[in-house]
């Protein structure tokens, strides 16, 4: 059986403990444009668009190629950046499940609106509570949201039960159980539940056939011409990879959803092994969350814009 809300509530408990930085935050968006310095983590520190002080490349010369600096001495390459936002944002991936048609992945800027994130965690874990290799990378997440988005991830319990759907859901458990979870919920929703079973076992035939654990993200707009987010279920398989499923899938759901096949130095890169998210990866969402994009852009319409903040990021190589 599909487990009830309380489930929920309960995990309530976990996330304050383990996340207090970011569920201080209050719930209203910040303002357009706002930016927050990213609270202190034990993992890699996340850049901001705001955290890197534009630089004009013209006081400088240099021979060298320009190259983003950040704080602490990293430095980064701009067309990789550029690169990458482009890859999570707008690729067109090409999906064929077995006895589906081929389709597309769409190739607009998908965003939840800015401000909370209403966030329900389910688990078939009686122990799930005090699970760090759960909550150590959701805390991370949520605590950097805030200030690379203009979101901020908030539980449930916060809101008035009816107020109106999460927009996020997470499904953390062995393989049957996850399934048995979405059915649950397309039955909820009134749709049908033996498709939905079906779903499941063709977006997990991938992971089994790999030998990998099962670790999916889907999203839902608010309308069918809408970019904009409604709901994203997340379902992550319990393995020693959790972390970084955690890591990858909630970031996919935040609209990002595509992979990148070329670079290197992402997450988002199944190829290459990096485990969890590096500055390029923070950087490059947020990016695509700058309120100086909108919602529903084509990668034609966006790709100035992005430029144009790489740019502002960019200065001469160090020597």
């Amino acid at each position: 059986m599909f487990r009830p809300p309380p489930l929920a509530l309960a995990l309530t408990a976990a996330w304050l403990a383990f996340s207090p930085a970011a569920l201080a935050q209050p719930a209203d968006a910040p303002a357009e444009g706002a930016r927050q310095d990213p609270a202190p983590a034990e993992a890699t520190q996340a850049p901001s668009t705001a955290q890197v002080a534009p630089q004009d490349p013209s006081q400088a010369p240099s021979q060298a190629p320009p190259m983003i600096r950040l704080p602490g001495g990293e430095t980064l390459d701009p067309k990789v950046l550029r690169q990458l936002a482009l890859d999570i944002g707008f690729g067109r991936e090409m999906f064929q499940l077995p006895g589906d048609a081929p389709h597309w992945s769409d190739a607009r800027l998908r965003r939840f609106r800015r401000g909370g994130v209403p966030v329900e965690v389910y688990s078939d874990d009686p122990d799930f509570a005090s699970n760090p290799a759960f909550w150590g990378p959701f805390r991370l997440l949520a605590e950097k949201l805030p200030a690379l988005t203009g979101l901020t991830l908030i539980p449930r319990s916060r809101i008035k039960l009816w107020d109106g759907p999460p927009g996020l859901m997470i499904f953390v458990g062995e393989r049957a159980w996850l399934k048995e979870s979405l059915v649950g919920l397309a039955r909820l929703a009134g749709a049908d539940e033996a498709q939905a079973a079906r779903r499941f076992d063709r977006l997990s035939l991938p992971f089994v056939v790999r030998g990998r654990p099962v670790c999916f993200a889907e999203v839902r707009f608010r309308a069918e011409d809408s970019a904009e987010l409604a709901l994203s279920v997340v379902a992550l398989e319990t393995s020693p990879d959790l972390p970084e499923c955690v890591y990858e899938e909630v970031m996919q759901a935040l609209g990002p959803i595509n992979d990148s096949r070329t670079v290197a130095q992402t997450l988002f890169n199944d190829d290459r092994g990096e485990t969890i998210p590096t500055s390029y990866d923070w950087l490059a969402l947020s990016i695509l969350y700058d309120p100086r994009l909108k919602t529903g852009m084509t990668r034609d319409e966006a790709e100035p814009e992005i430029e144009a903040l790489v740019d502002a990021l960019t200065g001469p190589a160090p020597d």
